[in-house]
């Protein structure tokens, strides 16, 4: 479901929305709560499948709760947000609306001053003003402190575990709607690496890739398209700047883009100039480390065993001269970064894989005057092993200049 074309997929919507609610009450039901609130804007998403603007302007403006039991969620959105979802979604019930003008809270949530005593009304409305509710970890301090003073008579609990736990494991739509965005995000980059050449800004690659998300029907960049060249103080900056790209430099590209709500996030890296033979090797191995991280996924292993696979890999290939550190991937789905993590046992909380997980396997290799080569795949856990999400081509470009 496309955000501009938010009506035609109705059925789709449901669908998801059903699986997403059945899964949080049998979730609620097993942690005792008695409801559940969200408000930001990827919790939103999950709970109730609605689009909203995407902007850090916007991610505290739109709440919902879901009663142990009932079948779909009881809606607070903004209010010019809920003029729009009246028409294309009636099925939801829209409890109350949040005001825009005339509140600190639509340009600022630690302002709240209306919306907490609205959302205290719904849940008093909804039979929730004793028992327990699960909150919304993302939710501003200032309406949970005053939700607190409003309803004396609810124990607010975390609701960390129920939302992380429930948004691990990806449904068939979830996953295909990840598919898509891979298939996207891999046309762009694919794109923007035919593009590389020396005397290219950083900034203009960036426009190439958010160009063929636009074009090709994504939603919106699941991050700013992160180009980074060469081996400059910026590596460790996650944004694309105006640096132009020199002859004997890495180009990685590592980029996501959204379709309907879901992110996805992979990387190649390119070469400018003549070929390297340092880098030639070293992207061999990086290739061979990713495959292995790829090949070790299955239901019942860990994140750390993929993380340690891979490690081995690169150790072992390059004899010593490569090895990851503590970091190897994240777990997608509505967020950029959520669990499973792939990491070391030291440095990631140790998850067993499980058929519906998702996640990008991401190692790499810092060379000293050259860059960051690295390259990542989205891939998803199934009963057999593992399906690979991303297919983006492989390969170092060739040398490039100015006149071609």
């Amino acid at each position: 479901m496309r955000i501009n074309e938010f009506a035609g997929d109705v059925a789709a919507l449901k669908r998801l929305v059903n699986a997403n609610v059945a899964r949080l009450n049998t979730l609620m039901e097993r942690d005792g709560a008695d409801g559940l609130f969200v408000i930001t804007v990827d919790n939103w998403r999950y709970l109730t499948g609605l689009p909203v603007h995407h902007s850090v302007s916007y991610a505290n403006v739109n709440g919902a709760i879901l009663r142990r039991g009932d079948e779909l969620p009881y809606l607070l959105p903004l209010d010019f947000f809920a003029n729009g979802i009246r028409p294309t979604a009636p099925w939801y019930p829209i409890l109350k609306e949040l005001p825009f003008l005339g509140t600190m809270e639509a340009y600022q949530p630690t302002g709240a001053d209306k919306w907490p005593q609205l959302i205290a009304d719904a849940f008093t409305e909804l039979g929730l003003a004793r028992g327990t509710v699960a909150i919304d970890p993302g939710t501003p301090w200032v309406i949970v402190d005053k939700l607190r003073s409003c309803l004396r008579g609810v124990r607010f609990a975390d609701a960390s575990s129920i939302l992380t736990e429930a948004r691990i494991i990806k449904n068939r739509d979830e996953i295909d709607s990840i598919r898509r965005a891979c298939k996207i995000a891999d046309l762009a980059i694919n794109c923007a690496l035919a593009e590389a050449r020396e005397g290219i800004s950083e900034s203009e690659l960036a426009g190439v890739v958010e160009s063929v998300f636009r074009k090709n029907g994504a939603e919106h960049a699941s991050m700013m398209p992160c180009i980074f060249s060469g081996d400059h103080p910026r590596l460790g900056y996650i944004s694309s700047s105006d640096r132009k790209i020199n002859s004997g430099e890495l180009v990685r590209i590592d980029i996501g883009c959204v379709v309907d709500g879901y992110c996805c996030c992979i990387a190649r890296t390119g070469f400018v100039g003549r070929m390297d033979p340092e880098v030639t090797e070293a992207y061999a191995f990086l290739r061979e480390t990713l495959s292995a991280g790829i090949e070790s996924v299955r239901p019942g292993i860990t994140n750390t065993q993929v993380h340690k696979s891979m490690h081995d890999t690169l150790q072992k290939k390059s004899k010593g001269k490569y090895g990851l550190d503590s970091y190897g991937g994240h777990g997608i789905g509505l967020g950029l970064h959520e669990q499973p993590m792939i990491g070391s046992s030291s440095a990631v909380s140790e998850i067993v894989l499980q058929p519906g997980m998702v996640f990008a396997i991401e190692p790499s290799i810092r060379l000293v005057g050259k860059g960051w080569l690295g390259l990542e795949d989205n891939v998803a856990v199934n009963r057999d092993g593992v399906d690979v999400l991303s297919h983006a081509k492989f390969g170092l470009q060739e040398p490039r200049t100015n006149s071609n």
